[in-house]
């Protein structure tokens, strides 16, 4: 399965991922890394894949990525929310 596959099966739930969770589901790495997983979601993008990704408030270092479903799409995750905490609060909602 290629890095591409592997990280489109962690996107397909149309739920937000952070990118050390994409990471160590898609590679099996754990925390940061170099697993180059900005460089697989430009070629995801190009492709044709709708991915949406705001950078985390309170971790500049993490993203987070949500594919759009087919279709009219609104994501509550986007990046005016102010932290993870905020999005923690609207799934529990």
């Amino acid at each position: 399965m290629s890095q591409k596959e592997k990280i489109l099966n962690v996107l397909a739930d149309y739920e937000p991922h952070s990118s050390f969770e994409i990471v160590e589901r898609a590679y099996g790495i754990r925390g940061p890394s170099l697993a180059r997983l900005g460089a697989r979601i430009w070629d995801l993008r190009k492709a044709g894949y709708q991915i949406e990704s705001w950078r985390d408030k309170e971790n500049h270092t993490k993203h987070w990525y949500q594919l759009r479903p087919p279709g009219p799409f609104v994501s509550v995750f986007h990046s005016d929310l102010r932290s993870e905490t905020e999005k923690r609060e609207l799934l529990a909602v």
